[in-house]
């Protein structure tokens, strides 16, 4: 499958079941926040000859040692069916909580055809592309290589940053912030509420997957694409910091916070059915709703 900004929920789901896949969020979000003059800065830094070399070394890698899971493996009647056989219910578990649903060549494609879409190709581009690929690579591939390798790979960025090369995009939708703000704060508590919550999250599968489509294409119709993404992107990195595991990730629980980033970002263009169900997992979870009040000005692009 090919990440992209219209699908960032899809690529969420993978990294927030990698131990690296935070790290991956930060770089991305870097990739989508930067300017020309940042990426011409930060292609300074390009390793130079030998980079190809390396970054074939982890595809490679990445290709050998980690299956891609298909859209199938995580409908509601594939976890309907683990959930009466304990043997399949066992391979589900393992490959839900492990296997991506793209590659590391998709998220390459990502950086340099989606996160840095609009800025015009030349060779500072090719050369922070570079760097930025190198970066998401340590932390995708992060249970694959060493430290060695992926102090390597994620040595020009790490430097970048160092210098203010590498901008941090602040969340563009107030609910959107003060809901990941929430996210990043929850303990045993809220861990426990979400797995209460998660059979209920399953059972609307359907229902969910239709209210997200309407939600991405309002936000296709508004131009709001590339903000819901960065919304996603930065839902992975609360998503880790809230104590969450990748296994409740795989049944539900990524699905489930993704749906309310998602509906928050288009609140004041989506359907009162579609919103309800979207956000209804908070609701659940915390007891109050996260929608901005009526009458909120729309995020910026």
């Amino acid at each position: 499958m090919r990440y992209s900004l219209v699908n960032a929920t899809a690529l969420g789901f993978d990294l927030v079941r990698m131990p690296g896949g935070a790290q991956v969020a930060e770089v991305l979000l870097a990739a989508c926040a930067a300017t020309p003059s940042e990426l011409a800065l930060l292609g300074r830094h390009h390793p130079g000859a030998g980079r190809t070399a390396r970054w074939e070394a982890a595809r490679r890698r990445s290709l050998d040692l980690r299956p891609t899971l298909s859209t199938t493996d995580v409908s509601a009647d594939a976890v309907a069916h683990a959930a009466s056989d304990a043997d399949a219910a066992s391979s589900l578990v393992t490959r839900l909580a492990e296997a991506p649903l793209g590659s590391l060549d998709a998220l390459d494609h990502f950086v340099r055809h989606d996160a840095l879409e609009g800025i015009a190709p030349g060779t500072d581009h090719d050369l922070a592309a570079d760097v930025l690929v190198d970066a998401a690579t340590a932390g995708y591939c992060s249970t694959l290589l060493d430290g060695v390798e992926r102090r390597r790979l994620a040595a020009p960025f790490v430097q970048g940053r160092r210098e203010g090369l590498v901008p941090t995009p602040a969340p563009t939708v107030p609910a959107v912030r003060r809901l990941l703000e929430d996210l990043r704060g929850w303990g045993p508590v809220e861990w426990a509420e979400m797995d209460g919550v998660l059979d209920a999250v399953r059972a609307s599968t359907s229902g969910w997957s239709e209210a997200m489509h309407e939600a991405g294409w309002a936000a296709h119709l508004s131009g709001r694409v590339r903000t819901a993404a960065v919304s996603q992107l930065q839902a992975v990195s609360a998503y880790a910091a809230s104590g969450l595991t990748p296994t409740q990730a795989a049944f539900g629980a990524w699905n489930a916070l993704s749906g309310v980033v998602q509906a928050l970002v288009v609140a004041d263009l989506l359907g009162e059915p579609e919103l309800d169900l979207l956000v209804r997992p908070w609701l659940l979870v915390r007891g109050h709703d996260p929608r901005p009040p009526a009458g909120q000005e729309p995020p910026r692009r």
